[in-house]
């Protein structure tokens, strides 16, 4: 444990933080997070056959989200919260009957029967039967199946699809990512940079080991992808990568306290180097080759630098992203 602390290059005073939480802050839910970090049967195999279903949809990211919260009962009903000791009743505040879960609010509270009767809308039957967690889970797996069906018959179209960009004028855009396994606790940083044509200038695959949780990881990840940037005496400057949190906290211009902040504090100190640096926050599908990059080599081990080209198993996305580059070009 004392090989996976976080430690700064550079020098600054100590931080006491509590390392369950990204805010560094124990909370009254900090407790709850270990205790569901400590059960195993709250991701089961039917679960995780679905989430890996779910994130493949072509669907928007939000909805994805509220799926997952429902199935690992992170609504805020007065059932979730009741088990939580937060709540002291888990009646249903509109109908004082039944206990407030989420079937309920959606379709079993009168309030809401109501609602369902003016649109004609019959729930089925054999859909009421289910209530425990493995019939919802087989219900939702029958039904991604279907959807599969669909979709290889259908032609689909994706929703809302960011590709990667290139730079303008002589900037250089610098695309991170990493791969975090938890039984080895071994991470990989995947580093692409690319001028405005979308040229492979260099890639980097960093691999390293005692990397105690994967939020760490994004963190540890950004710190390597700067510290490149600066041995390389890059001057004007991009970095994208697809953690929204270590972006924002790389970009604050405060100090805050947080499981991650040796390596924010070295991004910060760093980052003073350049003569124009900017950091943005890019979706996983706009930074597919440094994800590519980062799965892969954390599979097979070692860490590499590589001038002028990327690993052959990623040239063809490469191409594709330049491909994007000249049809974009041509609508313009």
């Amino acid at each position: 444990m004392v090989l996976c602390i976080p430690l700064a290059w550079e020098a600054h005073d100590d931080l006491l933080v509590w390392e369950e939480e990204g805010s560094g802050v124990y909370s009254v839910r900090s407790g709850y997070r270990l205790l569901q970090a400590s059960d195993s049967t709250i991701t089961t195999d039917s679960y995780r056959l679905v989430y890996k279903k779910l994130w493949k949809l072509q669907l928007l990211g939000k909805i994805k989200s509220i799926a997952w919260c429902i199935f690992d009962y992170y609504i805020l009903n007065y059932y979730n919260l009741y088990n939580q000791h937060l709540q002291p009743s888990v009646l249903c505040p509109r109908c004082l009957v039944l206990p407030e879960t989420t079937e309920h609010i959606f379709r079993d509270c009168p309030s809401v029967a109501g609602v369902w009767d003016d649109l004609q809308i019959t729930w089925p039957i054999d859909l009421l039967e289910y209530h425990s967690k493995t019939g919802y889970c087989s219900q939702v797996i029958c039904y991604l199946r279907k959807l599969d069906v669909v979709q290889e018959r259908l032609p689909g179209r994706l929703i809302g699809v960011e590709r990667w960009r290139p730079p303008e004028g002589t900037m250089l855009k610098v695309i991170f990512d990493a791969a975090f396994s938890t039984n080895s606790m071994l991470s990989c940083t995947g580093i692409d940079i690319r001028d405005n044509l979308g040229r492979v200038l260099g890639s980097h695959l960093v691999l390293t080991a005692h990397v105690p949780m994967a939020f760490a990881t994004e963190a540890l990840t950004c710190s390597h992808v700067v510290r490149l940037a600066v041995d390389l005496s890059l001057h004007k400057v991009a970095f994208e990568g697809d953690s929204l949190s270590v972006i924002r906290k790389a970009c604050f211009p405060l100090h805050n306290v947080s499981a991650i902040e040796a390596y924010i504090w070295d991004v910060k100190a760093m980052v003073s180097s350049f003569h124009h640096c900017l950091c943005a926050h890019i979706p996983r599908e706009g930074n597919t080759i440094v994800h590519l990059l980062a799965t892969t080599r954390l599979c097979s081990g070692g860490s590499s630098f590589l001038s002028g080209v990327v690993p052959s198993f990623a040239f063809l996305a490469v191409e594709w992203d330049r491909r994007d580059i000249d049809l974009n070009e041509n609508d313009d």
